[in-house]
């Protein structure tokens, strides 16, 4: 597997998170888990038979009138961990913010197309794929591992091989001169097309609808984005785009590269424009990929307005 070089310092940092993913996220608990839930006895096992919930065929935790998971404690902690240990937590508990995909190079995909009337296809495309992983930026704590350093952002595979973006693109028969070098566009053309493509976006909640309210009417915004460009840290914004642009790898074949590579460069300069205004980098990266990166149709909405 290939993943970001920080992958594996990764340590979830609890209840010291000021933006736990056990708030205002819809749990889904897998089958398995349901299974084994049923056969936790005592206060655990009946305030878990209280608290999950089947609609559609699908379960998912009964979340509190404020938004949490019935399992967290007001000190922040789990309540499931501290009973079960880590591998009582359900599927989607136990993963995020990991995230994992799988990609082609183009010639292979080629090569599958040109084996359809064979009986090998199915062998030859695992045999092919690559499969890539990392973690989300929704997570304060992987944003702070993304923005820790200021050098190019590097990637490790399972021999411990380290390489750039470039050397990803090229594996997947990409052209590596498809990547940018990030730099904000700070023209008032640039920064209103760049709001009015992300207002289109369907909001994760009103303080979103309350963020880009405030971001059009801002009078100084130019202003703000023009001082803060002064200051611009190059490298920790390349590592934010290369980083945008890896999680977005798995649309290819369906998408080209190029295109790929402007809704990073956009992203990157949604970022800007929030880092300018509130003054905060790595919470305008998490809010950011809290609101499109876990949305197939917000991502969706930037790359058809671009």
């Amino acid at each position: 597997m290939i993943s970001p070089n920080f992958y594996s310092r990764f340590k979830c940092i609890a209840n010291t998170c000021k933006h736990s993913c056990c708030c205002g996220w819809e749990i889904d608990v897998d089958e398995d888990t349901v299974d084994y839930y049923r056969g936790i006895d005592g206060d655990l096992g009946k305030k878990l038979d209280e608290n999950i919930i089947c609609e559609n065929d699908e379960y998912h935790f009964r979340l509190t009138e404020e938004e949490r998971c019935p399992f967290l404690r007001q000190d922040g902690l789990c309540e499931i961990i501290l009973d079960l240990g880590e591998d009582g937590l359900c599927d989607i508990c136990a993963l995020h913010p990991r995230f994992y995909f799988f990609c082609r190079p183009d010639q292979s995909i080629k090569k599958i197309s040109d084996q359809e009337e064979t009986d090998s296809s199915e062998d030859q495309e695992i045999l092919d794929e690559i499969e890539f992983g990392g973690l989300g930026l929704s997570c304060e704590e992987v944003t702070r591992l993304l923005l820790s350093e200021s050098r190019p952002l590097l990637f490790i595979d399972d021999s411990e091989t380290t390489f750039g973006m470039s050397r990803i693109l090229t594996m997947l028969g990409c052209d590596p001169n498809a990547i940018k070098e990030y730099k904000p566009d700070v023209s008032e053309k640039r920064i209103d097309r760049i709001l009015k493509i992300f207002s289109k976006t369907e909001p994760i909640d009103d303080d979103w609808i309350r963020m880009m309210d405030e971001l059009h009417t801002n009078m100084s915004i130019g202003e703000k984005c023009s001082k803060k460009i002064k200051d611009f840290d190059a490298l920790k914004y390349q590592r934010i785009y290369d980083y945008i642009l890896y999680r977005q790898l798995e649309r290819l074949p369906d998408h080209e590269i190029k295109t790929l590579a402007d809704y990073a460069e956009a992203c990157c300069d949604f970022i800007f424009i929030c880092s300018s205004v509130y003054g905060d980098l790595a919470e305008s990266v998490r809010r950011f990929s809290e609101q499109i990166e876990y949305s197939t149709e917000n991502v969706d909405i930037i790359i058809d307005s671009l």
